[in-house]
């Protein structure tokens, strides 16, 4: 008798998966291959056939994409160099917010700098801005060492006097107005959410079922609260009850 050939097992290969983009927004879907993700920073494809998630983050914590990083930042850096106008007026004056140069600045920085936001401040606070711009100066600070001034600033704004008064309430709204931070973090935080509720069983929502829920949980957020913690009328109970009988 022959031997029986042995029949191969199929070879099971992982496919990409939205939810290795949800949690790392760098690693896209791959336009060449199912089996692959689209590395964003190193704008070179990788495949997940093994094994899926740990693929990716074995492509993340190597010495390849850590250097595509560092020379992603630094052409980043060397751009904003060349391109923004850092020789302006506004930035001049904005140096008045480094709490370390506080004592070689003069009041007219703080006047420029209000004089751009003409509708913000009211002739109250425009007044008190000179008094705890000049107390700022000879005050010395206690608070924890911060690398990052937007921090510095928010910790400014609580110190209180004796009589449990904050001390530079118009001095520190007008310095985080100016450091307002400029990132993309929140446009891809919403995106994120997006992804979490546009799934692939859910290709075909369009916007306006899509934007209620995520309105909803952006107003959560803000509020430092989690969706299972929101609470319903039960009229709401009822509409959203009925909604599912028409749906269905």
């Amino acid at each position: 008798m022959g031997m029986r050939k042995l029949q191969k097992k199929p070879k099971i290969v992982q496919k990409y998966r939205r939810e290795y983009t949800n949690e790392w927004l760098r690693l896209l879907r791959s336009s060449k291959f199912s089996y692959q993700v689209f590395r964003a920073v190193c704008t070179r494809d990788s495949s997940v056939a093994h094994g899926g998630r740990d693929d990716c983050r074995k492509h993340l914590s190597s010495k390849m994409h850590a250097d595509f990083v560092k020379i992603t930042f630094h052409k980043v850096c060397e751009y904003i160099a060349k391109k923004w106008p850092m020789k302006t007026k506004f930035l001049e004056h904005a140096d008045a917010a480094d709490v370390c140069k506080r004592k070689n600045k003069s009041f007219s920085s703080i006047e420029f700098l209000v004089d751009q936001f003409p509708k913000m401040f009211t002739q109250e606070e425009t007044e008190s801005l000179e008094t705890e711009f000049n107390r700022f100066q000879f005050e010395s600070f206690s608070f924890s060492n911060s690398d990052r001034i937007d921090e510095t600033w928010s910790e400014i704004s609580k110190i209180t006097d004796s009589s449990g008064m904050k001390k530079y309430p118009s001095l520190s709204k007008l310095m985080t107005t100016v450091l307002i931070p400029h990132s993309s973090y929140p446009t891809e935080r919403i995106f994120s959410l997006e992804w979490k509720n546009k799934t692939e069983f859910r290709a075909n929502m369009n916007t306006e079922p899509l934007s209620a829920p995520l309105v909803d949980k952006i107003q959560l957020i803000s509020k430092k609260k989690y969706s299972h913690q929101a609470t319903f009328t039960k009229q709401q109970l009822q509409d959203a009850k009925q909604a599912t009988r028409l749906y269905n």
